[in-house]
């Protein structure tokens, strides 16, 4: 046992003086090296040891009297939630007429940006459930899907 401890002993002290060693040999090559270290080290522990004793957090706080906050809450004023629509569009000019509803498809009539455009146009009509147009599929379809579900249940 006495000698377990004499060799862990004499280990710690061996690393202890390479350490030192080589912390003496780096200073003699680079002592601009060893001055950087040593001045980030001793920054890093004020960080960590110093600075933690003082609650910075309290000393930013802005501490605000009741009757500042009366004042900030009688000025204050919500945004918007949507803006506001342009001085230049009135009701009429911008509504929207459908034509004819063709299963999933919609004739609309609308207002025209430039003059030799059609103010018609045929879109999908996402107003509705079916605008994949499911339920408007053809008579083929049905009976196939009528004599899947017949033979697989």
């Amino acid at each position: 046992m006495q000698d377990h401890y004499n060799s862990a002993n004499n280990l710690i002290l061996n690393l202890v003086q390479r350490y030192q060693s080589w912390w003496i040999n780096l200073f003699r090559e680079e002592p601009v090296h060893v001055l950087i270290e040593t001045l980030l080290l001793a920054f890093i522990g004020y960080l960590v040891f110093v600075k933690r004793e003082r609650n910075w957090r309290n000393d930013q706080k802005q501490h605000l009297s009741d009757m500042e906050k009366e004042e900030l809450v009688t000025e204050w004023e919500p945004a918007p939630l949507v803006a506001a629509p342009p001085q230049s569009m009135d009701a009429a000019s911008s509504e929207i007429v459908v034509h004819k509803v063709m299963g999933t498809l919609v004739e609309i009539e609308s207002e025209r940006v430039f003059p030799w455009q059609s103010n018609t146009k045929v879109c999908l009509n996402f107003a509705g459930n079916d605008f994949l147009g499911m339920g408007a599929m053809n008579e083929r379809l049905k009976e196939e899907s009528r004599a899947t579900m017949n033979k697989y249940g």
